[in-house]
């Protein structure tokens, strides 16, 4: 059975898959780049009131929960990977309070008054709002739950880094995972090139008692012009345009472009 990432919730019988990836997820996230939770860190220390789109598992979270921001609000809108929300939830220090919102982003609705002063994707995330209409949605509510000068950050990889990793990896990428209670599972990772700028990623989880079940990822290379257009749209500046997480400045041949972007006011 094949499955798209973005909309799991679907199970076969006997076997829930969605926890089978998640804990995929949660074995493989680590630091993709260096000094990713630096960059996040120094970005949130002290801020009010921070969010992050598309928690997971919490691995950019856990590291932001004794940086003295009063509120951390975490949106994951799958079930399976709550259960490591809780957690992150569960070790907050130094006064922060930390709430998991189990929605889509687009249907969250945040408590009487209360604005961000950061909003923040991590790497790639914004491939999974996955056609024009929703990421037009998507800066449309960032914009508006930020509070003025409030900051919108996040990562997009460039069509020309795509088109490199899909020469990479249309050869698939196999190797093993340690699985916790599922043991060791064999992974398959290959990309698919579908048209100009969009690709079909393929991981298949083979667990030891042969059972295998495909997830598929589609995805769609976001250009710097679709995001500046969408950030103008909703007075949002940008502040920042760096080639990683070290703050090396990116330039129109950049691979990789971590933004931050500023609400007017």
């Amino acid at each position: 059975m094949t499955k798209d990432i973005s909309w799991l919730g679907e199970n076969e019988a006997g076997r829930n898959w969605d926890e089978v990836f998640a804990l995929f997820y949660q074995k493989g996230r680590g630091e993709i780049f260096p000094n990713e939770l630096k960059f996040w860190r120094d970005l949130c220390a002290g801020r009010e009131n921070v969010l992050e789109i598309g928690a997971g598992s919490g691995f950019i979270a856990e590291a932001l929960t004794d940086i003295g921001i009063k509120q951390l609000t975490l949106i994951e809108p799958e079930p399976a990977n709550l259960r490591f929300l809780d957690k992150v939830a569960g070790k907050s220090a130094q006064g922060t309070r930390v709430t998991v919102a189990p929605v889509v982003f687009q249907k969250y609705s945040a408590p009487a008054g209360m604005l961000q002063d950061v909003i923040y994707m991590s790497w790639d995330n914004l491939v999974m709002f996955k056609d024009l209409e929703s990421r037009t949605g998507l800066f449309k509510k960032a914009a508006g739950e930020l509070k003025p000068g409030g900051r919108f950050a996040f990562h997009i990889s460039s069509p020309a880094w795509n088109r490199k990793v899909y020469e990479k990896l249309r050869t698939p990428k196999v190797f093993d995972m340690d699985l916790d209670q599922y043991g060791k599972a064999g992974i398959l990772y290959k990309i698919d090139h579908v048209r100009d700028n969009v690709y079909n990623k393929h991981i298949v989880i083979t667990l030891p008692s042969g059972e295998e079940h495909r997830y598929l990822l589609p995805t769609e290379a976001i250009s710097m012009e679709e995001v500046s257009g969408h950030a103008r749209a909703f007075g949002l500046e940008l502040e920042k345009d760096h080639a990683d997480y070290s703050g090396s400045p990116a330039s129109a041949d950049s691979d990789d472009h971590v933004l931050v972007y500023k609400k007017r006011g």
